[in-house]
């Protein structure tokens, strides 16, 4: 087990092989920052953050045929922090990299560290993040429970200096598959120290398949709000998917033509158990004010000024 440290003291996932080392913001025993040189000179308030891939595959593979767990950095009120980020949790497009890095590689567990009611308020932008993720995970539980990694594949930029344009990643189950890319032409801002993606762009994103989903009936994009047509064709290998998009793109590639009504409805039904709690703290500025009250009476840290909607 690979980890910071401390998650062996936690229940509920004592049974999985798992680890918790954080990316952004928080200094690590286990490794050297100033080892990263991707950007030119090294940076020493960070990894760059598919190395949380990495970690993940290898601990996959290292406990095979044991099911792995992995903790993402979310909001957390009670670290400090090195190499002077002021934010000392993730961006909301830092997080949901993060978090897809874990899933892609084919975690059955992802646990966030470490939510509390005053992290929520301290970090009410990434609420909403967190919630989504979830529902996403929740509706492609198959792939996580019952599926296993096909593939894992880094494409260059066609620049005189390449440089990692995407991570493309598969999880096959006996429905379909589940194909990721995840944007790795992303940036930093060194004056908030901080991960930038840029907008969207044309891509073409290459995936073989196994023989039993060759030709596959319907291939289509996901995400926690809905499902969307996409173009593409048959390759000799696979797929061929050409679509605009950054940061973290999610794709079904099917022979079962009621996958996709399936997840649909899966996923309209976690969507409506999220709005039957009636209490949206990342939306409403009354709930918002709940929460930062039910901070302070549980004693958390609650800023200043926390953000506003």
């Amino acid at each position: 087990m690979a980890d910071s440290g401390f998650p062996r003291h936690y229940a509920g996932i004592s049974d999985y092989p798992h680890f918790n080392i954080s990316r952004l913001a928080i200094p690590n025993q286990f490794e050297e920052w100033e080892a990263y040189e991707r950007w030119g000179r090294p940076i020493n308030w960070g990894a760059p953050l598919e190395t949380m891939g990495i970690l993940t595959r290898n601990l996959r593979d290292n406990n095979r045929p044991l099911s792995i767990a992995a903790w993402v950095q979310g909001p957390f009120d009670g670290w400090s922090g090195s190499g002077e980020r002021k934010r000392l949790a993730p961006t909301p497009d830092e997080l949901r990299h993060l978090a897809w890095q874990t899933l892609s590689a084919r975690v059955s567990s992802l646990n966030w560290f470490n939510l509390n009611i005053g992290s929520l308020v301290q970090y009410r932008d990434l609420i909403t993040p967190i919630q989504k993720i979830n529902r996403e995970a929740l509706t492609l539980e198959i792939f996580f429970l019952y599926g296993d990694s096909w593939e894992n594949r880094i494409t260059e930029t066609t620049d005189k200096k390449p440089r990692p344009d995407w991570e493309l990643s598969s999880i096959i189950c006996p429905r379909g598959a589940l194909l990721t890319a995840l944007d790795l032409d992303y940036e930093i801002d060194r004056g908030s120290r901080t991960f930038r993606f840029r907008r969207p762009r044309e891509s073409k994103f290459e995936f073989s398949l196994p023989l039993f989903l060759r030709a596959p009936l319907e291939v289509f994009r996901i995400d926690a709000d809905g499902t969307y047509d996409v173009a593409y064709q048959v390759t000799s290998e696979g797929v061929e998917i050409s679509d605009k998009q950054s940061l973290a793109a999610i794709y079904i590639a099917t022979r079962d033509r009621q996958l996709r009504p399936d997840f649909e409805k899966r996923r309209q039904y976690f969507q409506q158990l999220e709005k039957s709690y009636l209490f949206d703290p990342a939306d409403n500025r009354r709930d918002y004010n709940l929460l930062k009250t039910l901070a302070g009476q549980a004693g958390s840290i609650i800023p200043e000024e926390a953000p506003e909607k």
